[in-house]
């Protein structure tokens, strides 16, 4: 959720310069006598927005001139020019993310998560975050994801479908559909979510496919969502001052009018959950070790804990529902977006992943066959490198705190620094985007898409601190993305029925950049619509008629 924040702070930053006067006063901290002073950086090209564009929609190329000038560890400017350091240090990031408790985010990151999620566990801080993630690791652990397998792969099989039935309908005689991707993936992830993650029917796929009006649910989050990331000024005054959200502005009545939607239905789904669980307990029916769904996996674990203080209230589980919603179904569609969009792009990779994916004897595997597809693996790894959903960790230090480099930088009078020291409040950006994208870590071919660099890595990948794949995507230590597993397991179930079915293609004429909403989602450049979106052709697989069709 470090995204969500970073992309909302250019637009607040661009919003007006009367509401940066108000977050200047608001968050500017006093003079620091850290290592932010003695450490040189880029030159900030804006007095409003400082770095914040360069760092929330970086180029491999960009972040490469940046650690090759200045080092791995530089001076940097947010929003409103206040200063913190920038850093893709391997070691100081192993530091900051295994020391999660030692650090927070943000006060402005907090509050934008709140104003969507609630007091879910990407907004709460401290012990309510720990506690809560003690209560959802239940429901995110290996087991409980390979339980959700059949429905990931099913919800895949129903996207092939519609897309084949969208080439049967095409009317052009190339034999292919134009097909919006992006839109398309993200609405069979919300789908997902919803059963894997609520045991919920959102049928935004279908409903997307038939043109039948979206779930209600869905337009309210979308609805809210988009108001927020419009980012105007009574959205950014409203952070910093709460009686700004009560003023019967527009902009506030469609935000409460959405929550209240969103609330109700919740509320629905957990009541509904609760009925579940106490049936099955008084029926004498067995514990599961595994649950059907996220949803009743977090409240049977939250029943089980033994101090009252230590269980989640009401609330905290409902906010659980937009957090699972904003990161699962966002951050999943993108990654799956930008894959197909190194496939279109590389027809040799394709073909490998297509030949490894037919091999396999059937089209419903499980997500224990689906690990054991080695060039799928690769495939999966490499577009979470060089598509990182968030290229940046912002952190604040609870207090002064010094961090040893491991490697030494050269300061503005020319001494070698081996370490930084941090004040209390002071901003550390970790650019999670460098430590996947340096040359300085994998080698003169890291800004090149190639999956088969996953077998023989270089040495200095493995002091990457991570919990997945040798990438920081995930980043590491006791904040690691919890879900991962499930977005893996839905990059590697879509993919597969995807490619065994379907060619993927892009008009060489289109140039493709990154846009950060949430997430950083493909856009085209110098396109008069500037909607994130990704066309691209797709067509059935010459011999897919020879093979079992999607279901």
């Amino acid at each position: 959720m470090d995204q969500f924040v970073s992309a909302t702070n250019l637009g607040f930053a661009a919003a007006s310069a009367a509401t940066g006067y108000v977050l200047y006063k608001t968050f500017a901290p006093a003079p620091s006598t850290s290592s932010i002073n003695s450490l040189r950086g880029p030159r900030s090209p804006s007095l409003l927005m400082g770095h914040m564009k360069e760092m929330i929609d970086p180029t491999p190329e960009m972040i490469e001139e940046w650690l090759s000038t200045y080092g791995l560890t530089m001076s940097i400017s947010t929003a409103l020019s206040i200063k913190g350091i920038y850093t893709a240090d391997p070691r100081v990031a192993a530091y900051v993310f295994t020391n999660a408790m030692s650090f927070k985010k943000p006060d402005l990151t907090k509050a934008a998560t709140y104003m969507i999620t609630g007091p879910g566990l990407f907004a709460m801080e401290g012990e309510v975050n720990r506690k809560q993630r003690r209560i959802l690791n239940p429901a995110f652990s290996a087991a409980q994801v390979k339980e959700l397998g059949p429905t990931i792969v099913h919800k895949g099989q129903e996207l092939a479908k519609a897309w084949v039935n969208e080439i049967a309908g095409s009317k052009a005689e190339a034999g292919f559909a134009t097909i919006n991707v992006l839109d398309w993936i993200g609405y069979m992830a919300l789908d997902i979510i919803g059963e894997a993650g609520f045991g919920y029917q959102f049928n935004a796929l279908n409903d997307h496919a038939s043109g039948q009006p979206k779930n209600e649910f869905v337009v309210a989050y979308e609805e809210l969502l988009g108001g927020l990331l419009a980012a105007n000024p009574i959205s950014v005054l409203g952070l910093i001052f709460p009686f700004v959200r009560e003023l019967p502005f527009r902009s506030n009545i469609v935000a409460r009018n959405c929550k209240a939607v969103m609330s109700r239905i919740g509320t629905e789904m957990v009541q509904a959950k609760k009925a579940e669980l106490a049936l099955a307990d008084s029926s004498g029916e067995k514990a599961q070790l595994v649950e059907k769904d996220v949803l009743s996996a977090l409240l049977r674990s939250n029943n089980l804990q033994e101090n009252a203080l230590g269980r989640m209230e009401d609330d905290e589980v409902l906010a659980q529902i937009a957090t699972f919603i904003v990161a699962g179904q966002d951050s999943s569609s993108a990654s799956i977006t930008w894959a197909l969009y190194r496939l279109s792009k590389d027809k040799e990779v394709q073909t490998k992943l297509r030949k490894e994916a037919l091999a396999f004897p059937n089209n419903k595997p499980s997500l224990d066959e689906l690990n054991t597809l080695t060039y799928l693996d690769w495939v999966v790894k490499e577009t979470l490198r060089l598509d990182i959903p968030v290229p940046l960790a912002q952190r604040v230090p609870l207090n002064d705190v010094v961090i040893p480099l491991s490697s030494s930088v050269i300061g503005k009078n020319g001494e070698e620094i081996n370490e930084i020291f941090l004040k209390a409040g002071d901003n550390i950006i970790i650019s999670t985007g460098g430590l996947n994208y340096s040359e300085q870590f994998w080698g003169p071919d890291a800004h090149t898409f190639k999956p088969e660099r996953f077998a023989n890595l270089p040495d200095e990948v493995a002091n990457i601190p991570s919990g997945y794949g040798n990438v920081a995507t995930f980043i590491a230590g006791p904040r690691m993305c919890i879900g991962w597993r499930l977005a893996v397991a839905e990059m590697k179930a879509t993919l597969f029925t995807l490619i065994r079915n379907l060619e993927f293609d892009i008009d060489p004429s289109l140039v493709i950049g990154k846009k950060s909403t949430i997430f950083a989602r493909p856009y085209i450049v110098g396109d008069p619509d500037s909607r994130t979106r990704l066309p691209l052709k797709v067509s059935l697989y010459k011999e897919a008629s020879s093979q079992p069709a999607p279901s």
